[in-house]
């Protein structure tokens, strides 16, 4: 009955629900300066679109690595469809949990403006800020309870170009790209 109400509510206002499900998958492998070798990560993102929104939302997991925990990331975008006269763009906000080590969890969010107007070309621009925490497993194990646990960095510049070999969208692609961005990690120059 609240099925053929819901139904018959969406006739009588003439709204239009299209909505579609996606699943991305990601391989990492690579090294860098803490890896102690060479490391390896899998990620499985599952994303719903309906009308001018999306969510993205998935787990990573460890292949290879000396970080003991096999969940090691998880993911979250929301992305909402703007127009202009002549121009669609998205403002997209991202939340990302990063458990490193047993003790430190590192937390990043921010939100972009993310352009398409090419059908070959995507950039996208935006801010990111970030956390390292001590973990309740590192505040037991450091015996921290008075002193701060954090270290905040705001306001970081986040920027991804790409270039698409087939025009978007497609069955499949591949693409080229100059960014400080990936699904699970976004990396600033320090000072």
């Amino acid at each position: 009955m609240r099925v053929s109400a819901f139904i018959l509510l969406l006739t009588i206002l003439n709204l239009n629900a299209y909505a579609q499900f996606e699943l991305k998958t990601q391989i990492d492998i690579g090294e860098n300066n803490v890896s102690e070798g060479n490391f390896g990560r899998f990620a499985v993102l599952g994303g719903y679109h309906i009308d001018k929104y999306r969510v993205e939302l998935g787990p990573q997991f460890k292949i290879q690595g000396i970080d003991p925990n096999i969940l090691d990331g998880t993911h979250l975008t929301l992305r909402r469809e703007m127009t202009t006269k002549k121009h669609v763009f998205y403002l997209k906000t991202h939340f990302i949990v990063n458990r490193f080590s047993d003790v430190m969890n590192k937390i990043n969010w921010g939100f972009a403006y993310y352009s398409e107007k090419h059908p070959k070309f995507i950039y996208s621009l935006g801010y990111n800020f970030k956390s390292y925490r001590v973990n309740a497993k590192g505040k037991d194990q450091f015996n921290l309870t008075n002193t701060s646990t954090s270290i905040s960095e705001n306001f970081n510049f986040i920027y991804n170009f790409s270039y698409l070999i087939k025009p978007n969208p497609s069955t499949w692609n591949l693409a080229f790209s100059i960014t400080n961005i990936d699904f699970f990690e976004i990396s600033q120059s320090t000072n």
